[in-house]
């Protein structure tokens, strides 16, 4: 399956830490797909339905990779996207997700470190910056680099997350000034203080390539500015000029920090909420309730969401 290489319409990368899809090999070879349902496809996946978009993400189960050698390097489209899996050494990607990305940044940005004692940054966390985060996301960044390579059309790159904080200076260095980069940060980010639990060197380097995109998204116009405060207060030789929606660097380069919140898909849950299945749910839940009084909270069960807080003043 191969891309078109011109053309006046852009061509919308998306790199991610998990895939839109999921697939379970059946019996006779072949592989059913499952698509995710997750916040960061349900949000992007729409973008394939007016633009032409690869999206390009790490094989996560044993079946995903099966699906990634099979297909080896080539592109295949998958429900309307063209998809390619990477198959990362378990060892990095452990280093990557479960020690850099998650225990470490994550915690970082939602505020939730006991900073006085924790964390503590080991050996191992040094470790895991070397042989995971930064080659987890340079061999991303290789693949978005070699399947661009000859494309002469609109390229726009939409690295996604905390995960993939080292993809623009890879990309840069691989692409020049041939496409636009525009991460986007679906996680809170915080103001300066919260970065001083990075040593100099990681924050620097993590800062630094960001500061290779043409813009970065965020969820609010508070996380948008303090990304450019951060910046201004640990990089040397970087100011916003009384912007604060913009960082400019030494060059005289202008860096976008810009809130793009993310909404829901309002047409999809209008149209479920009158699908047939629904409103007899609706009829048996009310049944259920009768004359008295109920309190439904969904949640999603992490430590940022304040469910304990929540739950007692229900009382």
């Amino acid at each position: 399956m191969t891309l078109k290489k011109t053309g006046k319409d852009p061509l919308i990368v998306i790199i991610s830490n998990r895939g839109p899809f999921s697939f379970t090999q059946r019996e006779d070879g072949d592989f059913d797909v499952e698509r995710g349902a997750g916040g960061l496809v349900t949000a992007l996946g729409a973008l394939a339905e007016k633009h032409e978009v690869l999206w390009i993400a790490s094989a996560m189960s044993e079946d995903d990779r099966k699906w990634a050698k099979q297909y080896s390097s080539e592109i295949q489209q998958v429900e309307g996207i063209y998809l390619r899996l990477v198959r990362p050494s378990r060892t990095a990607y452990e280093k990557y997700y479960g020690i850099i990305s998650n225990p470490m940044l994550w915690f970082i940005q939602h505020q939730l470190w006991d900073a006085p004692r924790t964390p503590s940054i080991t050996e191992e966390i040094w470790d895991a910056w070397k042989t995971g985060y930064i080659p987890i996301n340079r061999l991303l960044s290789k693949a978005v680099i070699d399947i661009l390579e000859g494309v002469e059309r609109p390229v726009i790159v939409l690295p996604q997350d905390y995960h993939l904080y080292m993809m623009p200076h890879y990309l840069r260095k691989g692409l020049g000034d041939n496409v636009q980069i525009q991460p986007f940060i679906h996680i809170p980010w915080p103001g300066p203080d919260a970065w001083r639990i990075l040593p100099k060197k990681m924050r620097d380097t993590l800062l630094l390539s960001l500061l290779q995109s043409n813009r970065i998204g965020f969820q609010t116009k508070q996380d948008a500015f303090n990304f450019v405060q951060t910046c201004r207060f640990h990089l040397d030789n970087m100011h916003s000029r009384g912007h604060r929606d913009a960082i400019f660097t030494q060059d005289g380069r202008k860096i976008g920090s810009l809130p793009y919140p993310i909404s829901v898909d309002v047409e999809k849950i209008e149209s479920l909420a009158e699908d047939t299945q629904t409103r007899l749910l609706k009829a048996e839940f009310i049944n259920l309730v009768g004359d008295q009084k109920m309190i439904l909270r969904v949640d999603r069960i992490e430590p940022s969401k304040n469910i304990i807080r929540g739950l007692e003043a229900f009382k």
